[in-house]
């Protein structure tokens, strides 16, 4: 069997756009699954200050290890099995550490130089101690099993760009709303007087969010399959 390997140095790994994207969604997609919670539905259940907090915190880790997009996608590789084996573990309060852990574990699994845990200590806030703690845990709860095959990595990339690209889909259409919305309001300040001879429309209807995420999310065992 071949299992993934990354030489961070060649240049096809090299993909800025999908690493940008993939770097605002995993946050979510970590939220979402360990609090069994769709991904359009998160705003409604988690306080935004978290969300933000997680998105950073995510963002400077990868940013700070140069880490290309295929680590990212293996850090939520690793969680989902994660929760596929053992879904009484989901809960809240964990998302950062399990977000640091699997970043960590892909590194040590994906790369033949890694960060040392103190490195990571450091960076992630998290100290040493608990950290080694939470990597014997973690790497328990997956038996060990963190090998990730290249069929089965092949079958997670695809099933998470379709993700990523409903994400930005869905994004580009609340910031195009919000700005045809502002527009209108900014024009309706400055034009009083026409407002009494004519009675301008109603806004446009919100554009919800796609239902892609909660159909996917709900059938991501059928959606994919990983041996």
């Amino acid at each position: 069997m071949n299992y993934l390997k990354i030489n961070c140095n060649t240049k096809k790994y090299n993909d800025t756009h999908f690493l940008n994207s993939l770097i605002d969604f995993s946050p979510l997609y970590f939220l979402s699954i360990w609090r069994d919670i769709p991904i359009n539905q998160l705003s409604n259940h988690v306080p935004p200050k978290l969300i933000s907090e997680l998105s950073k915190k995510f963002r400077y880790l990868v940013e700070i290890t140069k880490f290309p997009y295929q680590c990212v996608l293996s850090s939520t590789y690793y969680l989902y099995m994660l929760t596929k084996k053992h879904p009484e573990l989901k809960g809240y309060g964990s998302e950062k550490n399990l977000m640091v852990m699997a970043l960590m574990i892909t590194n040590k699994m994906l790369y033949d130089n890694t960060y040392s845990n103190k490195t990571w200590s450091e960076i992630s806030d998290i100290p040493l101690e608990e950290l080694n703690i939470m990597e014997l845990e973690f790497c328990g709860v997956l038996d060990y099993n963190l090998n990730i095959d290249q069929k089965n990595y092949g079958i997670w990339e695809n099933y998470m760009r379709s993700l990523v690209s409903k994400f930005e889909s869905d994004t580009a259409k609340k910031i195009h709303y919000l700005n045809t919305t502002k527009g209108y309001v900014n024009e309706n300040k400055s034009s009083s007087s026409r407002q009494k001879m004519y009675n301008p429309p109603s806004p446009i209807t919100p554009i919800t969010p796609v239902d892609e995420y909660s159909s996917i999310y709900k059938n991501r065992n059928q959606s994919i399959y990983l041996e």
